[in-house]
């Protein structure tokens, strides 16, 4: 048992990268990590993404390990982090 051609389809360059990545962005089941700011509204995000492009959420996922939260004590509105994530 094998795997057929037809079963792997691979996407070459950056294009194909970058299509992938902003498919899965958009993914609400593929993101695993939620940020709850005032009025306990939740944002859900992937972890990876906002490590690799934010200080300052880098600085908060470090500062609680391996949970899947993080509670914005800034007083921050959900427009305003929304807005940051986006």
């Amino acid at each position: 048992m094998g795997f057929g051609s037809n079963w792997i389809e691979t996407k070459k360059g950056r294009k194909g990268i970058l299509k992938d990545l902003s498919k899965l962005y958009k993914k609400n089941e593929t993101k695993d990590f939620t940020i709850i700011v005032e009025d306990e509204k939740e944002i859900k995000v992937h972890k990876l993404i906002l490590l690799l492009r934010s200080e300052l959420f880098k600085g908060m996922i470090s500062k609680v390990g391996k949970s899947h939260q993080v509670y914005d004590y800034s007083g921050k509105s959900f427009e305003t982090i929304n807005q940051l994530i986006i």
